[in-house]
């Protein structure tokens, strides 16, 4: 009798599993915050526009009242910023607001200010996910890094367990509890195995992109940051205008001359008031995974330039496709629920993965409960801290003494009380709570 040997060697099959149990445990609570934020984040669109459903939409804002909303612009916030965007309407976000980056309002569709944008628990929540409420090249670099970290665990997973593919739909009837998590780990690895590929390479690379390209700057660019974004992306033209009024209807009919499929997502005015001023237009394009073509224009509207992210260098191109494939923002809406989905799978293997380690103990401590409290914690504290938000409470402060309370008091108590069962009644409780006040307070 024959048996087929693996092609994968024992030795291998030891030291990946090994490589992947201990990776797991230092990394397993950081990662499931991290692709659990991420997986309701994916809705920040639709977040942002129940936060504040008074706010006028449409589907279209007249070129002609752009330079009456920049010029009221600046005279609210007192100085010319160097940058200006009018951030136009989509079919996902059909509302326009103005920004500088940090001073921001919504615009009605004759020009008109509405109010200024107030997307204070969305906000939050991107926060957590982009950089963890840290310093921004801090937490974007430890977001990119966790990137490293899911990669590695998928490829030591896949060494570490020869016969993943052929039990791909082995879900085994058992009391065993180690044998329920390991049976359930295993198959949403497998499930969505190319999803969460792309979502470690994509994460690391956008996390990691600050970081890279102050290294590079550093080591090859005499220390000049945007040098190197220019050479990823394309340097900006300098131009010599007159600094005065900006002929945005010209703008328009000549972008829509330049690239008539091309779809507006935003305006944005470099140097307004100089002879410098540039004018850019970000727009999408059919079938693109890219996140915008730039087309380039003087103060008169004239088209000077296209950045050449459409079809410029491979890697330019694939470097600004991340964001649309890591977020799940392209081709219907319906591509968000398959991304929530998928990421919701990718916080489960984390937990059930640390299931089997706790399973496979001979006993029990604080950290059993500790962990119960973090994986029932998280999203009961977002859902906490979205309620208090509806009545302007600080939503980074309600989430993190949430989550801080949950925990202490599943550490403390676990072992008196029946902790799991609570946690689940309390997240499910939390729900129709959120529905009754969002619809009492937002909508009446």
């Amino acid at each position: 009798m024959s048996h087929k040997k693996s092609f994968i060697s024992s030795n291998t099959v030891k030291s990946s599993l090994k490589s992947h149990s201990y990776i797991a445990l230092w990394f397993s609570a950081l990662l499931y915050l991290i692709c659990l934020s991420g997986s309701v984040a994916v809705f920040f669109e639709e977040f942002e526009r129940l936060e504040q459903p008074k706010i006028s939409e449409y589907s279209n804002f007249p070129a002609e009242h752009m330079q009456p909303a920049m010029d009221e612009y600046v005279q609210r916030i007192g100085k010319t910023p160097k940058f200006t965007y009018i951030v136009l309407p989509t079919d996902d976000f059909p509302r326009t607001h103005i920004t500088n980056g940090i001073d921001e309002w919504y615009l009605n569709q004759d020009g008109s200010f509405s109010d200024p944008v107030a997307s204070h628990w969305t906000g939050m929540l991107q926060d957590l996910h982009t950089n963890l409420h840290l310093p921004h090249i801090i937490g974007s670099t430890l977001v990119g890094f966790f990137g490293i970290v899911l990669f590695s665990l998928i490829i030591s997973g896949i060494f570490a367990h020869p016969k993943l593919f052929k039990d791909v739909f082995l879900l085994r009837r058992t009391r065993s509890d180690r044998l329920n998590n390991t049976d359930w780990h295993n198959r949403l690895s497998v499930w969505g195995l190319p999803f969460h590929l792309m979502m470690a390479i994509t994460g690391a690379f956008i996390g990691l992109s600050s970081l890279l390209i102050f290294v590079t700057a550093l080591s090859f660019f005499n220390n000049d940051t945007q040098a190197v974004v220019d050479a990823i992306y394309g340097e900006k033209p300098v131009l010599e205008g007159t600094g005065g009024n900006i002929n945005y209807p010209e703008v328009f009919r000549r972008f829509k001359i330049q690239a008539p499929l091309a779809k507006p997502i935003y305006l944005v005015v470099h140097n307004m008031g100089n002879k410098e001023q540039l004018i850019e237009i970000a727009a999408t394009l059919p079938n693109r995974l890219i996140y915008s073509e730039m087309y380039q224009f003087n103060e008169e509207g004239n088209f000077i330039d296209k950045q050449g992210i459409s079809d410029g260098p491979a890697g330019r191109q694939m470097s600004y496709s991340t964001y649309r494939l890591h977020f799940g923002h392209f081709d219907s809406f319906w591509v968000k629920p398959f991304y929530f989905l998928m990421g919701l799978m990718l916080s489960l293997m984390a937990v059930f993965g640390m299931n089997i380690w706790f399973a496979r103990r001979d006993h029990r401590s604080w950290i059993n409960h500790a962990w119960q409290g973090w994986v029932w914690g998280v999203p009961s504290a977002l859902m906490i801290s979205a309620i208090t938000s509806l009545i302007s409470i600080n939503p980074y402060v309600v989430f993190y003494l949430s989550l801080a309370l949950i925990l202490i008091f599943n550490i403390l108590y676990g072992e008196r009380f029946n902790c799991l069962k609570i946690m689940r009644y309390l997240l499910i409780s939390l729900i129709p709570i959120l529905v009754i006040m969002y619809l009492g307070i937002k909508l009446l």
